[in-house]
């Protein structure tokens, strides 16, 4: 055989369904973004804290309005009757619709947050026509569907692809939707039927599409403020909704650190309170093993420069640690959470404590390193940037750089919330 070729090499998914797809979708995105990857495997712990205090929230949510688009796209199918179209190709088709209206309506759509407005502007200054729109690979519906769960929008556990297949075998109907009839229907059109709301917990608006914002109104801030309240009761997120001035003051926080100083905090449940502090504590705790991990990185693949720096931060960070309050800082508490949200592999629990107990003591800084070593090559296998065999350099921090709980993505909901409600302006 004579012929040349070349192999080439991609990241690809068997497309089981699309929870999957957005879930591989999220590691990509994550794998792009600076200060994300997760080298030393402790996100499990940063994941778990995060449901603790923001459980509905992801840190890939945008704005609020999308609670409600796409449980009415999905209420608008079965209400419509479409036969046309699938359930899924509808749905696709009318999330493209909507980011390019969104996305046209702005003189600036920059920074709305709008999901996939470049996308949606490459649609319009190419005049694509509407069959051939481009759609933005990760589509509103995978990104909010846990949070229509976890807050009662969507009233089933179902995933999204197995709600679409219900809908498309017409098993859900009119009667079991949640449709509120519009103010030009009389009686016999269609009834409202509360009691039946089998899987949507949301009153369906007939004209919905009709002047369409990304903001919400005071009946939707107001509905879903009562959502989370209902929903998620005690904790962080619902009760700052609770009370206008602990909004205020959320909305005021420049980072999570900053956060657990807001005055409202000290009027929050005790166990509210213990989340924070442990949250707080334990990323003061660990950064300094992703310092001593980019000091390592440097020393192998780096600079002399960059190791310095890194030095220098590491030198700072102890001197911080010496006026840590060690009795303050749950360690147990941490493991409770961890353990009811996430499953943890036993040699990330091993480094965690062996971090901490090694901090505590203290011991020596090789010792330190050595157990950060470990953790890299036992998490990462042959991918480890520690390992001799690799040649790659680096010029900048690698790893988590910081530790937000979603801290800024609920901040912009609740942001929304407020905004709907009048209690804030821009």
């Amino acid at each position: 055989m004579t012929d040349n070729y070349m192999l080439k090499w991609g990241l690809g998914w068997v497309d089981f369904s699309e929870e999957d797809k957005g879930k591989v979708m999220k590691v990509i995105e994550m794998l792009q973004t600076p200060g994300t990857v997760d080298e030393l495997g402790v996100g499990v712990i940063r994941n778990s804290l995060s449901d603790a205090m923001f459980n509905g929230i992801t840190t890939i949510q945008t704005r609020a309005k999308y609670f409600f688009i796409i449980p009415w796209i999905l209420q608008s199918y079965i209400v419509e009757k479409i036969k046309n179209k699938t359930p899924l190709k509808y749905l696709y088709d009318e999330e493209t619709r909507i980011m390019n209206e969104l996305t046209w309506a702005q003189e600036d759509p920059t920074n709305q947050g709008i999901i996939g407005y470049t996308v949606a502007l490459e649609n319009e200054r190419y005049a694509i026509p509407q069959k051939r729109w481009r759609q933005v690979e990760r589509k509103p519906s995978t990104i909010y569907w846990n949070g229509l769960r976890t807050f009662g929008f969507i009233n089933s556990q179902l995933s999204l692809s197995n709600l679409l297949k219900l809908i498309d075998k017409n098993e859900i109907n009119i009667d079991n939707i949640g449709y509120v009839k519009g103010d030009d229907e009389n009686g016999d059109d269609k009834e409202t039927v509360w009691k039946d709301m089998v899987y949507f917990n949301i009153p369906f608006k007939p004209n919905w599409q009709k002047e369409l914002y990304i903001d919400l109104n005071n009946e939707e801030a107001s509905y879903l403020k009562h959502r989370i309240i209902d929903t998620q009761k005690d904790t962080l997120l619902a009760q700052i909704l609770q009370n206008d001035e602990r909004i205020k003051q959320f909305l005021k926080a420049k980072d999570f650190e900053s956060l657990t100083y807001s005055p409202f905090i000290n009027n929050l449940k005790p166990e509210t309170q213990h989340i924070l502090k442990v949250a707080l504590h334990f990323w003061k705790i660990l950064y300094g093993a992703h310092i001593r991990y980019n000091v390592m990185l440097q020393e192998r693949h780096g600079s002399e420069n960059k190791k310095i720096e890194f030095e220098n931060k590491w030198v700072q960070w102890k001197n911080e640690m010496e006026n840590f309050k060690w009795n303050d800082f749950d360690q147990e508490l941490m493991w409770q959470i961890t353990r009811k949200h996430s499953k943890v592999k036993p040699r990330t629990t091993e480094f965690i404590n062996n971090w901490i107990e090694g901090v505590k003591e203290p011991k020596l800084t090789s010792y330190l390193d050595e157990i950060v070593e470990k953790q890299e090559k036992s998490n990462k296998g042959v991918r480890a940037k520690l390992s001799s065999s690799n040649d790659e350099q680096y010029g900048s921090w690698t790893g988590i750089d910081e530790m937000e709980y979603r801290f800024k993505n609920a901040q912009q909901i609740i942001k929304d919330i407020a905004q709907g409600a009048s209690l804030i302006h821009d």
